[in-house]
């Protein structure tokens, strides 16, 4: 990860840290002296994503490091671990929404009764709503601009939290204003975005599993690199093809055969030929390695 791209990432994270962290003290303050159990919990959510700001600004600084002696591909797995770990929050944050939501719909219908909220904990909850919506623009304009994946879960983290949000201000104002049976708004919305925040987290979890797996680069990244081999004269039958990503990077290891009568030096010339052509297609941190056989008789 280039300096500018380090120091891109480090800002936007530190701006979510400091907004989550406000925003979880705010709810918490509020929810305590409203009475609010809703809002208490949206506060205590909100600690997630300090916690998640925490590892993604971890992990870009440190995937942000040039290679090294210990690390000759570069540190770029350490972001991908900060996504597989954001990924796994918000599959947690997911589960307990989803099995909070149940326990209380289950003790509403049995009827176990519960105070109304103070309104004021309507206004903290749509205030948090509009706010984390647009963290999640800011933090994922800035992951796509430049490229990271371990913002671009992040961003997501604060979506799941401004849902949240919004079914928190349904669940209180429907206690607050509607009372006895309006009360099962609360969990039936919290259960809907439990579904959708476990729909996102899963994807998130699978992409750097793999990654961290050493799983193929995707089927686009690999056509990617045949198309440069094939764009070097002299580069023949590219085979024993290995592409994996690494954070933002991309390593490649491959074979290409060359005419059997062809010198050392120009041999070694296309082999250097096929590496800048494929260091070009792919962006400057791909790391490759292209390995010369001689083409067989006959």
């Amino acid at each position: 990860m280039s300096g500018t791209r380090t120091a891109e990432a480090t800002k936007a994270t530190l701006v979510a840290l400091v907004v989550n962290g406000a925003l979880s003290a705010l709810k918490v303050l509020t929810a305590s002296w409203s009475g609010s159990a809703a809002l208490l919990a949206d506060g205590i959510h909100s600690l997630s994503d300090v916690l998640t700001d925490l590892v993604v600004l971890v992990g870009v600084r440190i995937g942000g490091r040039s290679a090294d002696e210990s690390h000759p591909y570069g540190h770029g797995k350490a972001e991908t671990l900060a996504t597989a770990l954001v990924g796994l929050a918000l599959l947690v944050a997911g589960l307990h929404l989803a099995t909070e939501a149940v326990a209380t719909g289950l003790a509403l219908i049995d009827g176990e009764g519960a105070p109304s909220p103070h309104p004021l904990a309507l206004a903290i909850a749509l205030a948090a709503l509009v706010v984390k919506e647009g963290l999640f623009r800011y933090t994922r304009a800035v992951g796509r601009r430049i490229d990271s994946g371990a913002l671009i879960a992040n961003a997501w983290h604060q979506r799941s939290d401004a849902l949240s949000s919004a079914c928190v201000a349904v669940a209180i104002g429907g206690a607050a204003f509607g009372g006895g049976w309006w009360r099962l708004l609360d969990p039936i919305g919290a259960f809907a975005v439990a579904v959708l925040i476990v729909g996102v987290a899963l994807p998130i979890m699978k992409r750097s599993v793999c990654e961290l797996l050493e799983s193929s680069a995707d089927a686009e990244t690999v056509m990617q690199v045949r198309m440069a081999i094939a764009e070097v004269p002299g580069a023949l039958h590219p085979h024993d093809l290995r592409v994996r990503k690494i954070g933002r990077a991309v390593a490649v290891d491959a074979h290409v055969e060359v005419d059997r009568t062809l010198d050392v030096t120009t041999a070694h010339a296309i082999a250097a030929n096929v590496r800048a052509r494929i260091v070009a297609q792919l962006g400057g941190d791909t790391v490759a390695t292209i390995h010369v056989d001689p083409q067989p008789t006959g």
